[in-house]
């Protein structure tokens, strides 16, 4: 299936859609966001495929390896954790194709390939408000890198070594020799490839511990939002029959005040008539 892409993007689609796809990246960078993303990761693995001179590989490994720090930044620049740890593992799988192509490739050239895309995901680290998950991935990113440069180093030294033993002896057989380099490099592919499904596997279960952590968080955060809420649900309500016990007590006080001024004005009236028939009973006398 991928054959027939490629066929499709080395014929027409490079004299057409290509094209315009490679101005769009020059004058927008094109990000793991963008629509066109996909169809270039798929031209870069295509190059790469039809690529075979250990030079030319090695330089296009470089670049893309360049691209993907870049790509880092912008996800990072964007609070995207997720995405940047996926081109991370993007990065560490090109640094060790880079690091395999020691073996025919320009070799102090890679190296120094290599050492430039170490200096500017260094620099990363270096952002104000990285978060300590994005940091950590960097530093693994960048540990593992040191790992397959010294490795690839021991590799080379060992090679040395046993070139210069054959070299000194000259009794071994050389195809033998060849089948045994053949068979460790094959140990080698072997271990590179269940180290980094064990950095994987790792990666994962530390996202979904971070996972699991902010779902706690998230949880208690509601329940102490919940639990502000009734108490202020609570104060109101006191609050409330508070104010009501308040008025009924006005209203009692009103409800005395008013019934004491009726006493005093039928007492009032009392009066008044008992002095009226008073004044009748003097009357009648006389």
């Amino acid at each position: 299936m991928k054959k027939q892409i490629a066929g499709l993007i080395v014929g027409v689609s490079a004299l057409t859609f290509v094209p315009q796809v490679i101005a769009d990246e020059n004058e927008d960078k094109v990000t793991p966001d963008s629509e066109f993303y996909e169809t270039i990761r798929l031209i870069e693995e295509t190059s790469l495929e039809l690529t075979k001179d250990s030079n030319d590989r090695a330089k296009l490994l470089s670049e893309q390896a360049e691209k993907r720090v870049l790509e880092v930044e912008s996800a990072l620049e964007d609070e995207d954790e997720e995405t940047a740890s996926k081109l991370l593992d993007d990065y560490e799988e090109i640094i060790e194709n880079m690091m395999s192509s020691l073996e025919e490739g320009d070799e102090s050239k890679t190296i120094s390939e290599v050492k430039k895309s170490t200096l500017r995901l260094t620099l990363l680290l270096e952002r104000e408000n990285l978060s300590e998950s994005a940091k950590e991935a960097i530093e693994q990113a960048l540990n593992n890198q040191e790992k397959s440069l010294t490795k690839s180093q021991n590799e080379k030294d060992e090679e040395e070594n046993s070139d210069d033993e054959k070299n000194e002896e000259g009794e071994k057989d050389l195809e033998e020799e060849k089948a045994e380099r053949e068979e460790e490099k094959a140990e080698r592919k072997q271990e590179r490839e269940e180290e980094k499904a064990e950095r994987k596997q790792e990666r994962e279960e530390e996202k979904a511990e971070r996972k699991q952590e902010r779902k706690e968080e998230k949880a208690e955060r509601k329940q102490e939002r919940e639990e502000e809420k009734a108490e202020r649900k609570q104060e109101r309500e006191e609050e409330k029959a508070e104010r009501k016990q308040e008025r009924e007590e006005e209203e009692d006080r009103e409800q005395e005040e008013n019934d004491e001024d009726e006493e005093e004005s039928r007492e009032d009236d009392e009066e008044e008539s008992d002095d009226d028939d008073d004044d009748d009973d003097e009357q009648g006398n006389n």
